[in-house]
């Protein structure tokens, strides 16, 4: 049985991504629920960090506010620190910024190993040639950098 926080983080989830779509046309929340199933054998805090790996950075200006309100009162600090780690801010380079504050936290590096590997797994559904392989050579070399190949 789901607890609490669990219950919480997917309602946060599907607040967020119910409506968006993949690159490939599929539901966002297919790829959350792929990351987060990855996961499950780490623990709770790291499904929950699952659920919400991406909520910050899609929730867009309006909705953010809110959804960082409802993180910070309901969850406890280490997935806090985790779900602020994984968060890919826009004014972040992805490999000299973001992935080095993900390798600060535990938890965040975890899932956005499992994150990676989710995206990487799914990259036959996207026609275009040129994006997927694009897309492939950084999910490949941001395995690397989180020290997995």
């Amino acid at each position: 049985m789901a607890s609490l926080e669990t219950i919480v983080a997917h309602s946060i989830a599907q607040e967020v991504h119910s409506k968006q779509k993949d690159l490939a046309g599929y539901s966002t929340m297919n790829h959350i629920y792929g990351v987060s199933r990855a996961v499950k054998s780490l623990g709770e805090d790291y499904v929950v960090v699952a659920l919400l790996h991406d909520t910050l950075e899609d929730a867009g200006s309006e909705l953010r506010p809110k959804i960082e309100e409802h993180i910070k009162n309901t969850f406890n600090k280490k997935v806090i620190d985790a779900v602020y780690a994984i968060t890919h801010n826009a004014d972040e380079d992805y490999f000299n910024d973001y992935l080095a504050k993900v390798l600060q936290n535990p938890i965040a590096t975890r899932v956005k190993i499992a994150d990676v590997k989710n995206n990487l797994s799914r990259l036959g559904n996207i026609e275009e040639k040129e994006l997927r392989n694009k897309l492939e050579t950084k999910y490949k070399k941001a395995l690397e950098v989180l020290g997995e190949s």
